[in-house]
């Protein structure tokens, strides 16, 4: 099956955004343009009816002084957006990625550029690399929130703790959701849920796992179980597992490697997606380092699933404990950018916010509260 999807004005004041499923073989979504022609993106499987539904996308109030031509092209740019960020959560293996289980974490780690592999100091490594959780000196319990366009969301809760013999342990809870649409058919109307994906992970991590003359290594390992639901309906659920590993030479030095979404795959319907295994490699530096003073540089290699390489480039400098300013580079993405982040830390309780230009529809934030124990 296929669903076209068509944006048209019936009447001066009266703007209709229509989705029509219609019998077919393929899986796609078309974007009808006025003058008949259509681009094409993957989304989601139409069930097996050939029924016509109508359907406005839930957004947030537009400008009410802009004039109603220029309200409707608005509308109809976002409705694409949405769509094109449905269809590439759905069923692209380049953007399950970043979308899922590689949906990336931590206001500081942004700041950062997103390089975060070889330093992977604090909770956020049960995102980034498992192997650094056995860093951890006291437990740490931190939420990230990272709001994006209309009522897109991503939320983070993690908790991690050393153990006895260099164990160290954590558990997180990540919620993916991109919005809720308006969906009206001939029998009712209701707005339901365009996408939900959840993640628990467990980890386990063991500091000095192996020493040698010159390094130390850390290894770690996550256990992780997604969630997802689409459209209310469609429902999947897989297993996936990260193996990291961290060595450091000296105080300065550290290398980090991590293996991302072992698995087998996940599978809405009839088809089943292999997970998007990730490969990540950083290096990372202590330009300065000392009770005052500690400046850190980063560099990273990270390669997706069926992807090119991307570059992620980032320093953090920290004045006393008290406050930090990191600025970062993302390269070999759709849209290269500059991230910027700012962190505040007072008796154990730590505040980062990071920004970030995310794609040419927006920007990207993340608000981050750690507390330490």
């Amino acid at each position: 099956m296929y669903i076209e999807v068509s944006a048209k004005r019936q009447t001066k004041n009266n703007d209709e955004v229509r989705l029509v499923k219609a019998d077919g073989t393929s899986d796609e979504v078309r974007l009808v343009k006025a003058d008949g022609t259509s681009d094409e993106v993957r989304l989601v499987k139409a069930d097996e009816t050939s029924d016509e539904v109508t359907a406005g996308v839930a957004m947030k109030k537009i400008n009410n002084n802009i004039g109603s031509g220029g309200k409707f092209m608005k509308r109809i740019i976002l409705l694409i957006s949405c769509l094109i960020l449905t269809a590439t959560s759905v069923y692209s293996q380049a953007a399950r990625s970043s979308n899922v289980f590689n949906q990336p974490m931590g206001a500081r780690v942004l700041g950062m550029g997103d390089a975060f592999v070889s330093v992977s100091d604090d909770i956020n490594s049960i995102c980034w690399n498992p192997a650094g959780l056995g860093q951890l000196k006291q437990a740490e319990l931190s939420a990230t929130y990272a709001p994006w366009l209309i009522d897109i969301t991503n939320t983070f809760i993690g908790f991690g703790a050393p153990g006895s013999g260099g164990m160290a342990y954590g558990a997180a809870v990540s919620i993916y959701d991109l919005g809720s649409f308006d969906l009206v058919t001939a029998n009712e109307a209701k707005t339901i849920k365009a996408e939900v994906d959840q993640t628990a992970i467990v980890t386990l991590a063991k500091s000095n796992f192996i020493k040698t003359n010159n390094m130390s290594w850390n290894a770690g390992i996550n256990l992780k179980y997604l969630s997802s639901t689409l459209l209310e309906e469609y429902k999947a659920t897989t297993f996936g597992v990260d193996v990291g590993v961290l060595g450091s030479s000296g105080k300065n030095t550290r290398v980090g490697l991590v293996v991302q979404n072992i698995g087998g795959g996940i599978k809405y319907k009839e088809e089943t997606d292999p997970l998007p295994m990730t490969i990540r490699a950083g290096v990372s530096y202590h330009l300065m380092n000392n009770v005052i003073h500690r400046v850190t540089a980063i560099g990273e290699i990270a390669r997706y699933y069926e992807g090119d390489s991307k570059m992620h480039l980032g320093f953090e400098y920290w004045y006393a404990r008290l406050i930090a300013f990191r600025v970062g580079y993302k390269s070999g993405y759709d849209l290269e950018s500059i991230t910027y982040g700012l962190g505040i830390n007072v008796k154990g309780y730590q505040f980062d916010y990071g920004f970030g230009a995310m794609s040419a529809l927006g920007n990207v934030t993340r608000m981050s509260f750690t507390a330490r124990f």
